[in-house]
């Protein structure tokens, strides 16, 4: 749209990678820093739809497999990470068994679901939540909120209660824990690195894991990116 306003149209088409080798991937990036460089004159928004129409698992059964073995291996770390493991297996079992050409559509459709609070919190449940049981500062979270779901449970029927938010994602999401939204953990972690370049030593962050998310060339899906990047102090 805002090609619409400009006075000269065709400068987008100036600015804009039109090569042999432009991929979809180029044109967005040649996008970003043409709206950047109107960013005086212009402001933008995405406007987000609910739902998730489809799901695709890249790789075969064999590896989903192997993941879910893999799981087992937590119990091995303590009572936290078999707690953890016991809500993750369900998980995992379903999908190798969607891998297997054997969805079960109403789990995929118990994804995540969350509630937005007055005061601007808001809390998350679904199975996604047995993928952020550990906060970023690895302390557990898998019983958040518990206390106030039970609150809730024991409040009078139809009574008002602010409690009411936290126990309708209860029973959207099922029995997966309740976790707020600022408190999900990055994707991604970071370790400090020197570089020593010929005898000079520079302080610097590796990241890794997952930073973003990618838009495919269909440009009606998304998937998460792995990747890494290193960066001086």
């Amino acid at each position: 749209q805002m090609t619409d306003h400009l006075v000269d149209p065709a400068l987008s088409e100036w600015v804009l990678p039109s090569f042999s080798t432009t991929t979809f991937h180029d044109r967005i990036v040649g996008s970003v820093v043409m709206m950047a460089s109107m960013k005086k004159y212009f402001s933008y928004k995405f406007e987000l739809q609910c739902g998730i129409p489809t799901v695709t698992l890249l790789g075969t059964g064999s590896d989903w497999e192997d993941i879910r073995r893999r799981a087992d291996k937590l119990a091995t770390f303590g009572d936290l990470t078999t707690k953890w493991m016991s809500m993750l297996t369900p998980v995992l079992d379903q999908f190798v068994a969607a891998a297997n050409n054997k969805p079960d559509v109403e789990f995929w459709q118990r994804i995540c679901h969350s509630v937005s609070h007055g005061s601007g919190s808001c809390h998350l449940s679904g199975w996604i939540t047995v993928f952020s049981v550990f906060d970023d500062a690895g302390a557990w979270q898998g019983d958040l909120h518990e206390m106030e779901i039970e609150r809730y449970r024991e409040a009078r029927p139809g009574e008002h209660s602010s409690f009411g938010l936290v126990a309708e994602v209860v029973k959207l999401g099922g029995d997966f824990p309740v976790i707020k939204m600022d408190e999900v953990a990055p994707g991604y972690l970071t370790v400090d690195v020197k570089i020593d370049d010929n005898g000079t030593e520079y302080k610097s962050v590796m990241f890794a894991g997952h930073l973003a998310y990618e838009a495919l060339d269909d440009g009606t899906s998304i998937q998460p990116t792995l990747a890494w990047a290193i960066a001086l102090k």
